[in-house]
Protein backbone atom coordinates (compact mmCIF):
# COMPACT_ATOMS: atom_id res chain seq x y z
CA UNK A 1 0.00 0.00 0.00
CA UNK A 2 1.19 3.50 -0.86
CA UNK A 3 0.30 7.02 0.18
CA UNK A 4 0.72 10.23 -1.76
CA UNK A 5 2.68 13.11 -0.19
CA UNK A 6 2.87 16.85 -0.76
CA UNK A 7 6.09 16.30 -2.71
CA UNK A 8 6.96 14.22 -5.76
CA UNK A 9 7.78 11.28 -3.49
CA UNK A 10 5.37 8.49 -2.57
CA UNK A 11 5.31 6.82 0.85
CA UNK A 12 5.50 2.99 0.87
CA UNK A 13 3.51 2.24 4.01
CA UNK A 14 4.81 -1.29 4.66
CA UNK A 15 8.35 -0.11 5.35
CA UNK A 16 7.73 3.63 5.85
CA UNK A 17 10.13 4.44 3.01
CA UNK A 18 9.76 7.42 0.71
CA UNK A 19 10.10 6.54 -2.94
CA UNK A 20 11.57 9.26 -5.19
CA UNK A 21 10.07 9.83 -8.62
CA UNK A 22 12.91 8.22 -10.53
CA UNK A 23 12.15 5.99 -13.53
CA UNK A 24 15.38 4.04 -12.94
CA UNK A 25 14.63 3.25 -9.27
CA UNK A 26 13.24 -0.26 -8.73
CA UNK A 27 10.93 0.98 -5.94
CA UNK A 28 9.43 3.56 -8.30
CA UNK A 29 9.00 0.89 -10.99
CA UNK A 30 7.23 -1.35 -8.44
CA UNK A 31 4.93 1.54 -7.52
CA UNK A 32 4.13 2.16 -11.20
CA UNK A 33 3.38 -1.56 -11.70
CA UNK A 34 1.10 -1.50 -8.63
CA UNK A 35 -0.76 1.50 -10.11
CA UNK A 36 -1.07 -0.26 -13.48
CA UNK A 37 -2.57 -3.29 -11.72
CA UNK A 38 -5.35 -1.07 -10.33
CA UNK A 39 -3.76 0.05 -7.07
CA UNK A 40 -5.02 3.34 -5.68
CA UNK A 41 -2.75 5.19 -3.24
CA UNK A 42 -4.09 6.79 -0.11
CA UNK A 43 -4.40 10.56 -0.36
CA UNK A 44 -1.74 12.74 1.23
CA UNK A 45 -2.26 13.68 4.85
CA UNK A 46 -3.61 17.19 5.24
CA UNK A 47 -0.83 19.76 5.49
CA UNK A 48 0.31 20.40 9.03
CA UNK A 49 -0.92 23.83 10.15
CA UNK A 50 1.79 26.38 10.78
CA UNK A 51 2.66 27.07 14.38
CA UNK A 52 2.14 30.63 15.63
CA UNK A 53 5.91 31.19 15.43
CA UNK A 54 6.00 29.92 11.81
CA UNK A 55 3.07 32.20 10.96
CA UNK A 56 4.88 35.18 12.50
CA UNK A 57 8.03 34.39 10.50
CA UNK A 58 6.01 34.04 7.31
CA UNK A 59 4.28 37.40 7.88
CA UNK A 60 7.54 39.12 8.77
CA UNK A 61 9.25 37.74 5.68
CA UNK A 62 6.43 38.95 3.44
CA UNK A 63 6.60 42.37 5.08
CA UNK A 64 10.40 42.48 4.77
CA UNK A 65 10.18 41.62 1.06
CA UNK A 66 7.72 44.49 0.48
CA UNK A 67 9.84 46.91 2.51
CA UNK A 68 12.99 45.92 0.62
CA UNK A 69 11.27 46.57 -2.72
CA UNK A 70 9.90 49.92 -1.55
CA UNK A 71 13.38 50.86 -0.35
CA UNK A 72 14.99 49.95 -3.69
CA UNK A 73 12.38 51.81 -5.72
CA UNK A 74 12.57 54.84 -3.42
CA UNK A 75 16.37 54.97 -3.57
CA UNK A 76 16.33 54.75 -7.37
CA UNK A 77 13.79 57.59 -7.56
CA UNK A 78 15.79 59.64 -5.05
CA UNK A 79 18.92 59.20 -7.16
CA UNK A 80 17.04 60.49 -10.23
CA UNK A 81 15.77 63.49 -8.22
CA UNK A 82 19.26 64.21 -6.88
CA UNK A 83 20.65 63.93 -10.40
CA UNK A 84 18.02 66.40 -11.59
CA UNK A 85 18.95 68.93 -8.88
CA UNK A 86 22.68 68.63 -9.51
CA UNK A 87 22.13 68.68 -13.27
CA UNK A 88 19.92 71.78 -12.99
CA UNK A 89 22.61 73.59 -11.01
CA UNK A 90 25.31 72.60 -13.49
CA UNK A 91 23.22 73.41 -16.58
CA UNK A 92 22.14 76.75 -15.10
CA UNK A 93 25.77 77.67 -14.38
CA UNK A 94 26.80 76.60 -17.87
CA UNK A 95 23.97 78.56 -19.51
CA UNK A 96 24.65 81.64 -17.37
CA UNK A 97 28.35 81.50 -18.27
CA UNK A 98 27.46 81.32 -21.95
CA UNK A 99 24.91 84.14 -21.53
CA UNK A 100 27.61 86.28 -19.88
CA UNK A 101 30.02 85.62 -22.75
CA UNK A 102 27.36 86.55 -25.30
CA UNK A 103 26.08 89.53 -23.29
CA UNK A 104 22.46 88.27 -23.33
CA UNK A 105 19.71 90.25 -21.62
CA UNK A 106 17.63 88.71 -18.78
CA UNK A 107 14.92 87.35 -21.09
CA UNK A 108 17.40 85.68 -23.46
CA UNK A 109 19.38 84.40 -20.46
CA UNK A 110 16.24 82.81 -18.96
CA UNK A 111 15.40 81.19 -22.31
CA UNK A 112 18.92 79.78 -22.59
CA UNK A 113 18.80 78.39 -19.04
CA UNK A 114 15.38 76.82 -19.75
CA UNK A 115 16.73 75.26 -22.96
CA UNK A 116 19.71 73.73 -21.14
CA UNK A 117 17.67 72.50 -18.17
CA UNK A 118 15.03 70.95 -20.44
CA UNK A 119 17.63 68.39 -21.52
CA UNK A 120 17.52 66.83 -18.03
CA UNK A 121 14.90 64.15 -18.72
CA UNK A 122 14.57 61.10 -16.47
CA UNK A 123 16.01 58.98 -19.29
CA UNK A 124 19.05 61.27 -19.63
CA UNK A 125 19.68 61.28 -15.87
CA UNK A 126 19.18 57.51 -15.68
CA UNK A 127 21.71 56.95 -18.48
CA UNK A 128 24.25 59.19 -16.73
CA UNK A 129 23.72 57.43 -13.40
CA UNK A 130 24.07 54.00 -15.04
CA UNK A 131 27.37 55.13 -16.57
CA UNK A 132 28.81 56.99 -13.58
CA UNK A 133 27.32 55.55 -10.37
CA UNK A 134 28.09 51.89 -9.73
CA UNK A 135 25.77 51.78 -6.69
CA UNK A 136 22.83 53.08 -8.72
CA UNK A 137 23.65 50.68 -11.55
CA UNK A 138 23.83 47.67 -9.20
CA UNK A 139 20.52 48.54 -7.52
CA UNK A 140 18.80 49.18 -10.86
CA UNK A 141 20.04 45.86 -12.27
CA UNK A 142 18.90 44.04 -9.11
CA UNK A 143 15.43 45.57 -9.41
CA UNK A 144 15.28 44.59 -13.10
CA UNK A 145 16.21 40.99 -12.28
CA UNK A 146 13.59 40.82 -9.52
CA UNK A 147 10.93 42.30 -11.81
CA UNK A 148 11.77 39.72 -14.49
CA UNK A 149 11.40 36.90 -11.95
CA UNK A 150 8.21 38.43 -10.52
CA UNK A 151 6.69 38.41 -14.02
CA UNK A 152 7.04 34.61 -14.00
CA UNK A 153 4.83 34.25 -10.92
Amino acid sequence: MYQLTHTTQVLHLQDAMYIPQDELATDWQAYQAWLSAGGVPLPADPPKPLSPLEQIRQLEQASADKQARMTRVSLLALAIDKGRVIGTIQMTALANGLADQQGLDASARAALVAQYVSQLTDEFIHAKLMALDSGYKAMHELEQQIEALRSLL
